[in-house]
Formats: structure tokens, sequence, C-alpha cells
């Protein structure tokens, strides 16, 4: 848009924003992670600049991010932490095991953050629960070696904007090793 009159011409361009990047990375808002060696990590020095608490509540140390993330690190996001399992035997009961999640958005207030668990693929014999709790028997024709479980789990966090609830849903996956003895 181009306006012109008198002695001033103004010109205005919109900028088009991307909000697909936006996540709950911890705090009250969605914010747009920093990528690994992205040079706004790290990139304010000046400790007067530093002061206070980022988007997660975090005190901000020096050097710090540009950004509402800081501390100098970058969140890796939601994701299933757990990355091994107890040895499971064939015909002996299992578990219970809860698997883990991390780098979720918290439930304060006006957000409400929930999980629910679903298996991909489980060795024969195994359940796990909605809520991340891995057990069963495994089947006694399971062959001893390396083996795995795949789970999902999706992190849903509802907000109260005005007398509007929004929903959103985020859900990742991941391959656990299991040994079967």
């Amino acid at each position: 848009m181009r306006i012109s009159g008198g002695n001033h011409s103004l010109s205005h361009t919109t900028a088009g924003l991307d909000p697909s990047g936006l996540a709950s990375n911890g705090g009250p808002t969605k914010t747009i992670a920093l990528e690994p060696g992205s040079a706004a990590i790290n990139h304010v020095t000046a400790a007067s600049a530093c002061t206070g608490n980022d988007q997660t509540g975090k005190p901000w140390s020096t050097p710090c991010n540009i950004g509402a993330i800081g501390g100098g690190s970058v969140p890796p996001g939601f994701r299933i932490s757990t990355s091994s399992l107890p040895s499971a035997t064939p015909g002996v009961a299992y578990g219970p095991v809860t698997l883990q999640e991390a780098g979720a958005g918290t439930s304060t207030s006006p957000y409400v953050t929930t999980f629910k668990w679903k298996k991909v693929i489980l060795p024969k014999g195994l359940k796990l629960s909605s809520g991340g709790v891995l057990s069963g028997t495994p089947s006694a024709k399971l062959a001893a070696g390396a083996s795995s479980v795949t789970v999902q789990v999706t992190e849903t966090v509802i907000a109260l904007n005005g007398k509007k609830k929004v929903k959103t849903k985020t859900t990742v996956q991941a391959t656990i090793p299991l040994t079967i003895t």
C-alpha cells in the first residue's frame, strides 16, 4: 500500500507471519523455540540486559538468548523421555513401568494440560494404559534378544480465552529398546 500527498509519502508492507512454529515450550503462552546453532542463542552479552525471568519462569543468565526463552539453552520441546526399559522375561509378570514425557506445557491457570498414552507396537502380552503405565506378562513364545516398544503420547492444552476454550494437541512417538531374556 502506498499513500502520497503534500510533501510526505508513506509505504507499508504487511509481513507474512507464520504461526505454525508456535508450541508449548513452557510458560503461559506459546513461543517459537530456538533451533540448535541459532545465532540468537547466547547472543546478548550485557549482564544488564539479562535480568529477571524468561517466559518459562527461569532466571536469565549471562549471556542470554534473544527471544522469550533464555538462560543460554534451547528447550528440547515436548517428547517421550523414557529411553530404556527393564528387561522382560517371557511368561513372567512385567512392570508396572511408568513411561515419562518431558518438555510439556504447565497446568498453570488459565491452562490445563493433560496427557494420553497409546500403544503403537508392543511385544505380545504387554499393555500400555492411557496414563503411560507399561505392564502385563510377555508371551511365553517371545524369543530372547533385542525387542522394542513403540508408543505415542498426546499432550492436550486447554486455555481459556475469554469465554472460549482453545484446545491444542501435540502428539509425539518413540521407539524404546526392550530386551527379552
